[in-house]
Formats: C-alpha cells, sequence, structure tokens
C-alpha cells in the first residue's frame, strides 16, 4: 500500500484479505490514519506491527461493526520504548462479502523545522469510488487529487 492511493479490494464472509504499509519518511507525523470505505459490506479492519497476519487472533487495532478507521498518533508509534519497526501488517475481514476501499492517510505537522509548509499527501479519487475522509477537528483539512479524463477521452465516453 502506498499513502493517499486507495486500494479497492473485496473479501468473502469469513475470509482475509492482508496488505502491508512501510512507513519511510517519518518526519513530522502526527497521526497515521488506516480508512476502509465499505462499497457494500462490512469489511473489518485489523492492524498489528508485530504479527504479520493480523486477525481475530492476535492484533494491535482493530476496527469492527462499522467502525473503519484506526488511529495511530505519534506519541504511540515514536518512542523509545517501541523499537518496532515503521512496518504495518493489516488485514481485512469479511463479516459480510464485502467491496471496499482501504487507504492511508498521514497527519503532518503544518511546518517543518525550517518554517516551510508541509501539504499532506493528497488521497487519490477515482471514478464511481466513494472515499472516506478524515477530520480531526474544525481546522482539519483533506486534500484530494480529482484526475479528470481529457477530452479525446470524453468523445469516447458514451
Amino acid at each position: 500500500m502506498k499513502e493517499g492511493i486507495p486500494v479497492r479490494d473485496s473479501v468473502r464472509v469469513g475470509e482475509y484479505r492482508y496488505y502491508v504499509f512501510n512507513l519511510y519518511r517519518t518526519t513530522n507525523i502526527t497521526s497515521i490514519f488506516f480508512q476502509v470505505t465499505p462499497i457494500n459490506g462490512d469489511p473489518d479492519l485489523f492492524i498489528s506491527r508485530d504479527i504479520q497476519n493480523p486477525g481475530f487472533q492476535g492484533f494491535e487495532k482493530a476496527a469492527c461493526f462499522c467502525v473503519n478507521l484506526i488511529e495511530y498518533m505519534s506519541t504511540e508509534l515514536f518512542t523509545e520504548k517501541d523499537s518496532r519497526n515503521n512496518t504495518f501488517y493489516i488485514a481485512t475481514y469479511g463479516l459480510t462479502n464485502a467491496d471496499y476501499t482501504i487507504n492511508v492517510i498521514i497527519e503532518r505537522n503544518s511546518t517543518d523545522d525550517n518554517g516551510e509548509i508541509i501539504l499532506e499527501k493528497p488521497t487519490q479519487l477515482f471514478n464511481h469510488l466513494p472515499q472516506k475522509s478524515v477530520f480531526k477537528d474544525t481546522e482539519s483539512m483533506a486534500f484530494f487529487d480529482i484526475i479528470l479524463p481529457s477530452l479525446d477521452e470524453k468523445k469516447n465516453i458514451i
């Protein structure tokens, strides 16, 4: 998985689908969100930094029964006591047959040490796919990349 690029997938009832997210740039991170947007059905979400195939039998964090968001705060991730690497093992579980998108959203401080503004990476939006977003407070913003078809492609749309 890559930050800001939702993955569309599906999972059958009673089965798991697994993903890996590697965090390479940790500078100025305040929170990391793992967001599932159901298209239909009910996918559950499990994450671990230790267990490669998280699920009901073992996980670090879970979002079940229509709660489709997991948040890691920087205070949880970047401590001397927590020497784990920055690899997140992710699973969706089909409580029912489900189609969904799954996305990683990283919130960063608004400026770096030099006073330069840091914008969060925009989430790509795809034609005909819903995408939930994260707002922590009234001053939060979400950024999206909307890719429109070119004029030549529009001629072929019926």
